[in-house]
């Protein structure tokens, strides 16, 4: 069971920056629905893909593909 348990957590460790990216992006999600949800009336599942979907490794990309949503292109 130690040797699962250390197998795991070295599988998380190895890839902090993807975890972190994963945790950000569940939460900034989950936030973006609750505030769909608040101001549209079923719109909180638009929100969250919406925001899934633009949330991008780099600052760059993330910037040039949330202006894109925006712009409609």
């Amino acid at each position: 069971m130690r040797k699962l348990v250390a197998r795991v957590r070295k599988l998380f460790a190895d890839r902090k920056t993807w975890v972190r990216l994963i945790a950000v992006s569940a939460l900034a999600s989950g936030v973006a629905w609750q505030i769909g949800d608040l101001l549209i009336k079923d719109g909180g599942v638009v929100a969250a893909i919406i925001c899934a979907l633009s949330i991008r490794i780099s600052l760059y990309k993330s910037v040039r593909e949330g202006f894109g949503q925006i712009v409609g292109t």
